[in-house]
Formats: structure tokens, C-alpha cells, sequence
């Protein structure tokens, strides 16, 4: 029987040769101020929807101390985000600068959602906070494109753009990033969605087998310790008012089966023209114990190894693709939520991260 759940899993790992990594280096106006060629270590992380993060040993020379400031950037090519240096520090005693930091990603740390937000859909408002929130920083260009519509009902408010781009990108299935354009001298906000690449969607599907040697060694871990099935969503009244707050209850689930988790809504209120028992403000209290219980389902936890040979063309960020494992018993669905690459000792080693929070269905299979 297919149970709904909330899973990850984690892939390792391909390595190679790391002659051609070249880090450019960006003041924060965007202006080249040089390259690094040569380092001793270095981590790049980019991530579907939320901030990446990156950080880089090199040789303790002036050059690199002068390159490896807070606020600079550094870009890779072949890259699609830059990383912004965050914190740098000089180790005489082992003769190192080390820099680390965040993608772009974190300039929507920068501004927050107020006045209040209506959100009607969860894809297509990504971009449009982006742009009203926004749009008094200098070198930032909001992609102008058009996700297919994820109807989604409720205010926002008091929180980080980024918070608020979490919320709907796990509500929407969509992604976002900061593309690096060093040619006009900006950043592009982008939201996408990734592609379908399961089972049975044509010839560009992605399956990684265990029986075929792609998948070996898998691990299972089950997890019910934050799973609740039943919102207690109170919702606001209209400032002034005397009439009971409103509750309406999300879920189903009764005696043993029942777990109940209580949601303060009263930052929803009824619009103008609304009242309490107006269709469109249930939609919005409900929509609001519906988010809330997203985040406390059931969990799987699964582990394997693959060659990561492909990633990129045949399959990259944000992709869903399917893993199947007979010895497991088990068919997954997952989305493609990070991959993170390790350089040192003259080798790079990717690691690709599958699964949370993508929602999708764990099927137990006769095999």
C-alpha cells in the first residue's frame, strides 16, 4: 500500500581530475579584479530553492588575502550563481586564507514582506514579491517568465523574501536562484521548474537500478516522530470585532490514529469585502493548516551510492528521476534538491542530494 511521506536521500560519489577549476574574483560593483587558479581545497554548494554555500582554502599569499575580502564574489565557470564572501581569516601557522560564504541567493535576506502580501499562486508570486519587495536594489533583474499556476490561497507578512520564497517554492514544486550575468554587470532572479525525467515519461528518462548496478547498498530509515495528520487552524477577526475567532479543522483521523497540531492564523483576516464565513477566506485559513502539515508527515531516510556520471546533462538540479532497489522493495520518486563538490588533493568529488522536501509517493513493490 502507498504511504504519502516526506523523504531524502543522499548520492556519492563520482571523482575527477580538478586541473581546470578557475575561481574569478568580483568586487561587490561587479568589476574583475582577478582569478584563482591554484587552491588547496575548496566546497561549492548550489541548492534547488534555497542558499548555497561555498568555502575555499588557497595559499596564504597578499594577492589571495587581497582577493578573499568580505563582499567580494568569486564565480566558476560553467557556474549558473556567484558566491558572496561572507567571512575570510589569514592562518599564519598553517598558511592558508580561508573564505566562506553564500550564493546570491542570500541578497532576498535584504528586504522583508511588508506591508502584507495576498498570495493567490505560489509559483508565479515568487517573482512578483521579488519585484515589489525588491526592486529599489541596484544590479538585480527579475527574469520575466511564466510557471504553469499552483493556486495557493494566504497572507504574508513580518518575514524574509527568502522565507517567503521557501515557503512557496515547497508549496509550488519550483526552484529559484540568483544567475550570475557578469556581462551586464547584475544578478537575474529566476524561478523554474525542474524537469520530469521519471520512469516511463520517454526516452529521457533517468532510472538509477540497483539490479543493474546503479544503486548499491541502499539504507532505510523510518521516521514518524514529528508526523501529525490534523490542523487545528485559528483563524482573525477584523480589528474591533467581537465574534469568535474561527477554526477549521484540516485533516482526517480519529481515536489512535489521530494527531493533532494546533496553527495560529490570526494574522488571516477577512478581507473587505469577506467575512468569516466567506468561501475564499476558509480557502485561505485552510490552505494555511494544509502548509503547516507538509512539514510534520511521515519520513523516509534513504541512502545509496551511484556514479554521478551524467549530472548536469542527462540529469541536473531540480530533475526528478526514479531509483529503484528490489532488495529494498522500493520504487522512489525524487527530485534532485542539491549537489555539492568537493575539491582537494587534486580530485572532486560530487555528492547529490535527492528528495526533502519534495512530496511524492513511497510504493512497496512484489519483486
Amino acid at each position: 500500500m502507498g504511504l504519502k511521506l516526506k523523504f531524502s536521500f543522499v548520492i556519492l560519489i563520482q571523482g575527477h581530475g580538478d586541473d581546470m577549476i578557475r575561481y574569478d574574483v568580483f568586487t561587490p560593483d561587479f568589476e574583475r579584479i582577478g582569478w584563482i587558479d591554484t587552491h588547496i581545497s575548496s566546497i561549492w554548494k548550489e541548492c534547488y530553492y534555497t542558499k548555497g554555500s561555498f568555502s575555499l582554502s588557497v595559499p596564504d599569499t597578499d594577492d589571495n588575502v587581497e582577493l578573499l575580502k568580505e563582499g567580494n564574489r568569486i564565480w566558476r565557470h560553467g557556474k549558473r550563481t556567484s558566491m558572496i564572501i561572507q567571512n575570510s581569516k589569514v592562518e599564519r601557522d598553517s598558511g592558508r586564507v580561508i573564505a566562506r560564504g553564500a550564493s546570491t541567493l542570500i541578497r532576498t535576506q535584504q528586504r522583508v514582506l511588508w506591508p502584507p502580501r495576498n498570495i493567490t499562486d505560489a509559483a508565479n508570486d515568487m517573482n512578483s514579491i521579488v519585484r515589489e519587495y525588491m526592486g529599489d536594489l541596484s544590479n538585480l533583474h527579475i527574469e520575466d517568465v511564466s510557471i504553469v499556476p499552483h493556486e495557493f490561497h494566504t497572507t504574508l507578512e513580518k518575514m524574509e523574501i527568502y522565507d517567503a520564497l521557501i515557503l512557496l517554492a515547497r508549496e509550488s514544486g519550483c526552484g529559484c536562484y540568483m544567475r550570475f550575468d557578469p556581462w551586464n554587470k547584475r544578478d537575474v532572479f529566476t524561478i523554474y521548474k525542474g524537469r520530469d525525467l521519471m520512469a516511463g515519461s520517454g526516452p529521457q528518462a533517468c532510472v538509477f537500478r540497483e539490479d543493474m548496478g546503479g544503486l548499491p547498498g541502499t539504507t532505510i530509515i523510518r521516521d514518524i516522530s514529528m508526523y501529525k495528520n490534523v490542523a487545528i487552524v485559528v483563524g482573525g477577526t477584523s480589528e474591533g470585532s467581537n465574534i469568535e475567532p474561527p477554526v477549521e479543522i484540516v485533516g482526517a483521523g480519529t481515536g489512535n490514529n489521530r494527531y493533532e497540531l494546533f496553527v495560529d492564523a490570526t494574522h488571516i483576516t477577512p478581507n473587505d469585502d469577506e467575512t468569516i464565513l466567506s468561501p475564499r477566506y476558509i480557502r485561505r485559513l485552510r490552505s494555511a493548516g494544509v502548509s503547516a502539515l507538509n512539514s510534520r508527515i511521515k519520513r523516509e531516510s534513504f541512502s545509496a551510492k551511484i556514479n554521478t556520471e551524467g549530472f548536469g546533462v542527462d540529469y541536473d538540479l531540480g530533475d526528478t528521476v526514479t531509483c529503484v532497489s528490489a532488495q529494498s522493495k522500493l520504487i522512489l520518486n525524487a527530485r534532485i534538491m542539491s549537489f555539492e563538490e568537493v575539491s582537494e588533493r587534486n580530485s572532486v568529488n560530487t555528492k547529490v542530494v535527492f528528495g526533502e522536501p519534495e512530496l511524492t509517493i513511497f510504493q512497496e513493490m512484489m519483486l
